[in-house]
């Protein structure tokens, strides 16, 4: 690790030295695998600065690691060595050979609109435990058209949101994990209502339908 040792132009210059950053092959990084970081400036969740002396500096953007690296075996180029000011490490933007490969394959497991119907009622019946999936309608009444009705009221996270008093900025786990499937699968949709927040808390009433659209 190469060292730069200042010269001691000032007091405070005398005998410091900093990291020369020459192992770097990468100024800027990869803005896919980035997302947005807000700072609380040594804030509570009341506003109110509870550590003094927090707060300015560079605006810093959240690099996205693969902590879990379950591609064993699998062949990879190291693309290149950046900076991130979030951990005292490098990091590496790693590029995998079979990326395409998966995602192809990812695709091709939904043959037909009733193999993605099929596959959606075996994924919630994982997910959900049976006392919560009884109140829940999840179904279709027309062709690439998939229809899910939450008994009033009785929608788990609704209750427990609204016990914990943050329902008026919550957004609905169960459908970001629908949205999460349908995109990890490469399939596109489109969802009406769209769902930012929590649409019981909002209308009563949490029911709508997701449009697929497919060849297949």
């Amino acid at each position: 690790m190469p060292i730069k040792v200042h010269k001691p132009t000032t007091p405070g210059r005398r005998k410091s030295s900093v990291n020369a950053f020459r192992e770097l092959t990468k100024a800027k990084p990869e803005k896919k695998l980035t997302k947005s970081k807000k700072r609380i400036s040594g804030r509570n969740n009341k506003g109110r600065i509870t550590v003094r002396h927090r707060g300015g500096g560079a605006k810093r953007r959240y690099r996205l690691i693969d902590f879990k690296r379950q591609d064993l075996e699998v062949p990879a180029k190291v693309k290149s060595i950046e900076y991130d000011p979030n951990r005292s490490g490098w990091i590496a933007l790693v590029a995998y050979e079979n990326l395409h490969i998966y995602q192809s394959k990812l695709a091709s497991l939904i043959e037909s609109f009733e193999n993605l119907l099929d596959f959606m009622f075996k994924a919630f019946e994982l997910i959900l435990p049976e006392s919560v999936f009884k109140n829940f309608r999840f179904g279709s009444s027309a062709n690439n058209i998939l229809d899910w009705e939450w008994a009033k009221g009785e929608c788990f996270a609704f209750k427990g949101m609204t016990q914990m008093g943050i329902i008026d900025r919550y957004r609905c786990g169960v459908m970001y994990r629908i949205e999460c499937w349908l995109k990890a699968l490469g399939i596109n949709y489109s969802i009406d209502p769209r769902i930012d927040k929590c649409i019981m808390h909002a209308t009563g009433t949490c029911a709508g339908e997701i449009r697929i659209f497919t060849d297949k």
